[in-house]
């Protein structure tokens, strides 16, 4: 009586793993990403089914947040997954996400990584064409962040960070000691910070600024700091 029980449990899991199978095997996209915006289509289960359409134009956004993670599990890789998620001026969003298993390179051909890459690629470009602009007004370019560091600013050979302690500080890039990006979080060190004050010593994640890569370019072609 156990067998025929245990017999039937694996031919109703079969069956629901069939069913799953079936219902889901037929899956197809088509993404284009141009100067405007991005979009993709989505056709699941038949051809006959109606596209599920997933349409962002940049005009409509402010910014885009974006997170990679390379996974371990007791010192061995895992996966790596990622989130790029624009912010967009109804307070709505537009999310690409995935994950991918190549721990030192890009995935492989046909992975929603590459749309989401060059999506971000052009939407920085979007961006650059108005940074000349906010840097004649304001002689610097800012970033927003969320938490005790509220924003970074980079100017042409400085960075000033507003924080809700000590408002705003201006730094000279000739007067920083130490510079980094690892692991996923920028450090700024002033020459003059001492090890018991947190004065003078600025970090935050890649993740929460906004528009990382426009950020980065900024860091070079007005700090001259840049990394490989």
């Amino acid at each position: 009586f156990g067998f025929h029980n245990a017999f039937f449990a694996l031919v109703a899991a079969g069956v629901n793993g069939w069913l799953a199978w079936f219902c889901t095997r037929f899956y197809h996209t088509c993404s284009y990403v141009g100067s405007k915006g991005l979009i993709k289509y989505e056709l699941i289960q038949s051809r006959s089914a109606m596209p599920k359409e997933n349409l962002l134009l940049f005009a409509d956004a402010h910014s885009l947040y974006t997170k990679t993670t390379r996974n371990y599990t007791n010192g061995v890789y895992t996966g790596t997954s990622y989130t790029y998620t624009w912010k967009k001026n109804s307070g709505n969003q537009h999310v690409i996400t995935g994950s991918y298993h190549s721990e030192k390179s890009a995935p492989k051909d046909g992975d929603n990584w590459h749309f989401a890459n060059v999506a971000e690629s052009v939407w920085s470009s979007h961006l650059l064409s108005t940074i000349d602009e906010e840097l004649d007004r304001n002689g610097y370019v800012e970033f927003p962040i969320a938490g005790a560091l509220q924003a970074v600013r980079i100017g042409q050979g400085f960075m000033e960070f507003v924080t809700k302690k000590d408002g705003l500080q201006r730094v000279m890039i000739a007067d920083m000691r130490d510079i980094s990006l690892g692991s996923g979080t920028f450090q700024f060190k002033h020459q003059d910070s001492r090890w018991w004050s947190g004065k003078g010593k600025y970090s935050f994640e890649y993740a929460n600024i906004p528009n990382a890569r426009v950020f980065l370019i900024c860091l070079s072609e007005l700090a001259r700091i840049s990394w490989d």
